[in-house]
């Protein structure tokens, strides 16, 4: 992977933030199969694409959800996480 490609160029300055972000359902129920993991990552590609973040790479298991993203300065981690936890909870 190009380095250059990876950063991000602001007003402010230059910067490449990434997070590796996981989760399990409740009580970790081996629920993501099939159908519902593919409706996931649409989710997750859709609401990423709506705060202006990049998913680099995303594994759906039927227990946990893995997710590394490119993330800008402005966004904290956890309201990316609370912004995909709560779109793919409403929907799902």
């Amino acid at each position: 992977m190009d380095k250059k490609a990876s950063k991000i160029h602001g007003r402010g300055g230059v910067f490449n933030l990434n997070y590796h972000l996981v989760w399990t359902p409740k009580r970790r129920s081996a629920v993501l199969k099939g159908l519902i993991a593919d409706d996931l990552k649409q989710i997750f590609e859709d609401k990423a694409r709506e705060l202006g973040v990049k998913i680099q790479a995303m594994e759906v298991m039927p227990d946990h959800v893995h997710v590394f993203i490119g993330g800008l300065p402005k966004l904290s981690p956890h309201k990316i996480v609370k912004s995909l936890k709560g779109a793919s909870s409403t929907i799902l």
